[in-house]
């Protein structure tokens, strides 16, 4: 019988790269929108905490980024994200925002709030505006 190799030895080592590190979780906040796991996240972020957290945290703190991580993840949308910023600081990372090159349409692959997805995106996502609608000003999106 094979022994395997676990996976999660060398998935640390590379992690205390904070380029290695910084790619990783981008890769997973990109997540396919209608594949989103905030367990996955979750799993990553620890990850990233694990690998990165002695070399900037104490051993103290580093328990209480890990507790606070699951208070993180369901916080109101707006203080998540800053609280967000703030945890990947402690660890010598920081949260941005780049311009999307691929020129992918987000609005477009986002589920229907009318169809099968609904109890799956209660809460997570708000009415996206259609294009035909118009906005604040009296104009139409897309003009």
């Amino acid at each position: 019988m094979s022994k395997s190799i676990s996976y999660h030895p060398f998935l640390l080592d590379n992690l205390k790269d904070p380029n290695y590190a910084a790619l990783y979780l981008e890769t997973h906040l990109e997540e396919d929108e209608f594949e989103f796991d905030p367990e996955l996240l979750k799993m990553a972020l620890r990850n990233v905490l694990e690998a990165l957290g002695d070399s900037h945290l104490t051993a103290e703190q580093i328990k209480i980024y890990e507790q606070f991580l699951d208070k993180l993840l369901t916080m109101p949308a707006g203080i998540g994200i800053y609280n967000l910023g703030l945890w990947l600081k402690a660890l010598g990372l920081k949260l941005a925002v780049t311009v999307d090159k691929e020129g992918r349409n987000v609005v477009e692959n986002l589920p229907s709030l009318n169809g099968d997805n609904k109890e799956k995106y209660e809460g997570v996502l708000t009415k996206v505006p259609d294009v035909e609608t118009e906005n604040s000003r009296g104009e139409a999106f897309g003009q």
